[in-house]
């Protein structure tokens, strides 16, 4: 039997501010040999009922509580947040966070030879002093923070332990959410350059990434829902495709296809036959013919070396090994979408390292609000209601608010010609498997 800290006092006040007690309840609790307490609340009655619940639960005794392993503890957490009703993506971030960080298989780093009792504070910054030396963002260290946090505040409240270690940590020492950085507007011609690297890189004809990456740029799709995309979502005679597997929902109905995506489109769907996902994730990727021929006759008649050959096709020394043994000459392809970090690392990745650029996905998103308002990619401008429609914004001032005060200020209110037309883009691309 283990006895929690004894609480040693408390105290429940408002900050004042020119002699005047204002703003939210405070109310601050002292436990022996631990630092201060402090929780807000918006009346005095929340806080005298939370400080009742901490009274009570001091003066409790938790059989063997401490002495519960840390991993059991967190399977049976991670057992509850799943029938909260979560998000499927806030469910996988959490367990990755656990599997990865605080419950490793290995026991280099994390917590999964300990007691809930014996995680401290000390040993929490330790973790997130590892995370940062393997590389990994701030935005990464803090997720995991969030986790561990809500794991040891779920103890408290289940009577394991007396207080949450991670309260003790100073403002300095608990890792901090990033800013995301501000969009960026790409060019016509840079979003055109991108597409033909993908194309010059790719290994297989289908599915081709490339005509993703015009799509999300065209119809202003996020990552996930442009990989998520069916051909039944598509209305090719009519020019539109349907909204309905999207993030927010907002907008219901068709949405018109830009010049030039439905021809695009409809001449990919239409020769490869597509009758489901659009662009699914593949097992094995196909050779190109075209390929596998250069680089056999780079190897065997002229004696190349595969990081040689890799350099003049634009391909890596690895794959060009692979096609010329014949190891990746078959296709398989699955009935599961790409993950938006294979989009990531392995599609526009490596295309915007091969020009220089510094732009994400979501930047395409960002590119086409302003190019329709300022009429750059139609030819006209389009009015901000139409685009907050297209791209299923909540409201009309997160359109010109968030998206369009990032436009090239050389542009602001300029009409411009199309750049590309329905032929010129048809001459560009070759929609058939080759």
């Amino acid at each position: 039997m283990t006895e929690l800290s004894k609480l040693r006092s408390a105290s429940i006040y408002r900050r004042k501010r020119g002699g005047r007690a204002q703003g939210r309840w405070k109310l601050e609790v002292r436990y022996e040999g631990r630092r201060p307490r402090i929780s807000t609340w918006d009346t005095r009655q929340e806080a005298q009922q939370e400080l009742v619940r901490l009274r009570a639960l001091a003066n409790t005794v938790v059989v063997d509580g401490p002495e519960r392993a840390f991993g059991d503890y967190v399977q049976e957490w991670m057992g509850v947040q799943e029938q909260l009703g979560l998000a499927d993506s806030t469910i996988l971030r959490k367990r990755s966070a656990i599997t990865t960080w605080l419950v490793p298989e290995h026991t280099r780093w994390g917590f999964a030879d300990h007691r809930i009792g014996s995680v401290t504070s000390k040993e929490a910054i330790g973790l997130f002093a590892e995370m940062r030396r393997q590389g990994r963002s701030e935005r990464t260290v803090h997720k995991v923070y969030e986790v561990l946090n809500q794991i040891l505040a779920s103890a408290v409240r289940d009577h394991l332990i007396p207080v949450n270690p991670l309260d003790e940590l100073l403002r300095g020492e608990r890792p901090r959410a990033t800013r995301q950085r501000s969009p960026r507007i790409m060019t016509h011609e840079q979003v055109w350059e991108v597409f033909h690297e993908i194309r010059r890189r790719r290994g297989t004809a289908f599915p081709d990434y490339s005509l993703l990456w015009l799509t999300a740029y065209y119809q202003g799709t996020r990552a996930g829902e442009a990989i998520a995309l069916t051909a039944s979502d598509f209305d090719f005679d009519r020019g539109v495709f349907f909204r309905d597997n999207f993030k927010q929902r907002r907008h219901t109905g068709p949405r018109g296809l830009i010049a030039p995506m439905g021809t695009l489109l409809r001449a990919y769907v239409e020769d490869n036959d597509i009758a489901g996902l659009l662009w699914p994730a593949m097992g094995v990727q196909r050779v190109d013919p075209d390929l596998a021929a250069q680089v056999c006759i780079l190897r065997r008649e002229e004696g190349l070396t595969y990081r040689a050959i890799g350099e003049r096709l634009g391909i890596s020394d690895v794959w060009a090994r692979k096609v010329e043994k014949g190891l990746a000459n078959t296709s398989r392809i699955t009935d599961k979408p790409i993950t938006p970090s294979f989009l990531r690392q392995q599609v526009w990745g490596p295309a915007m390292a091969a020009l220089g650029l510094d732009f994400v996905m979501k930047d395409l998103r960002n590119t086409c609000v302003v190019h329709l308002v300022d009429g750059v990619m139609t030819g006209e401008r389009v009015e901000p209601k139409d685009v907050m429609h297209h791209v299923d914004h909540k409201s009309l001032r997160m359109t010109l608010d968030t998206y369009y005060q990032f436009r090239p200020q050389g542009r602001i209110g300029k009409v411009e010609p199309k750049e590309t037309t329905v032929e010129e883009a048809l001459a560009r691309f070759d929609p058939t498997v080759r």
